[in-house]
C-alpha cells in the first residue's frame, strides 16, 4: 500500500513495476516539472532533501521556483504507474537519485527507460546519495554520459554542493 497526502495506492514501488504504459502512446505535453526525482525508496530521506532543495532554488530571470516531482509528495490518487509515466512526460529532466539498492531497482530502470522513449537522454543527471564507487551500471544508462554530482560526502554548510563531475 502506497499513501502520500492522505490517499492510499493498491501498487507499492516494491512490486515490479511491469504495468507501466507504454511511452509510444503517451503524447510529451508542455513540460509542468523542471525535474523528475527516480530513487529506489530506501533513499527516500536524503531524496526528499533534494526535492526540498531544488524547490528552494529560483533560477535567474524566472517568476518561480523549480517544480520538482517527488511521487510522496506529488500523487494525486489513481494508478501509480500511470502517474509516473504521466510525470515523466512532463518534465524537463530526470534526476536519478544513485544507489547501490537504485541499481537494482526496477521501478528506476523503467523510469530512465521510459525518459529516453522520449527523447530526453541528454536530459538526465545522476546524483549519488549513497554506496561505492562512482561507477553507474545498469543497462537503461547505457551509451549515456550524464552529468554526475556526488553527495555521499554530505551536505557542506547545509546546502547542496555537488563534488564530482559537473
Amino acid at each position: 500500500l502506497f499513501t502520500t497526502q492522505g490517499r492510499s495506492f493498491s501498487v507499492s514501488k516494491s512490486e515490479e513495476p511491469s504495468v507501466l504504459p507504454d511511452s509510444s502512446s503517451i503524447k510529451s505535453p508542455e513540460p509542468i516539472f523542471d525535474a523528475f526525482l527516480s530513487y529506489q525508496k530506501t533513499d527516500r530521506s536524503v531524496v526528499r532533501r533534494i526535492q526540498r532543495f531544488l524547490e528552494s532554488y529560483r533560477p535567474p530571470n524566472r517568476s518561480r521556483r523549480l517544480k520538482v516531482y517527488l511521487d510522496q509528495t506529488d500523487m494525486c490518487g489513481g494508478s501509480l504507474p500511470k502517474n509516473l509515466s504521466k510525470a515523466l512526460s512532463e518534465s524537463c529532466a530526470l534526476v536519478v537519485c544513485w544507489s547501490e539498492k537504485a541499481a537494482h531497482s526496477p521501478w528506476v530502470e523503467k523510469e530512465i527507460m521510459q525518459f529516453r522513449d522520449f527523447g530526453h537522454e541528454h536530459r538526465i543527471a545522476i546524483v549519488h546519495v549513497a554506496g561505492g564507487g562512482p561507477t553507474v551500471k545498469q543497462a537503461a544508462l547505457s551509451g549515456l554520459e550524464p552529468v554526475e554530482h556526488d553527495l555521499r560526502r554530505g551536505w557542506r554548510g547545509g546546502l547542496l554542493t555537488p563534488t564530482g563531475k559537473t
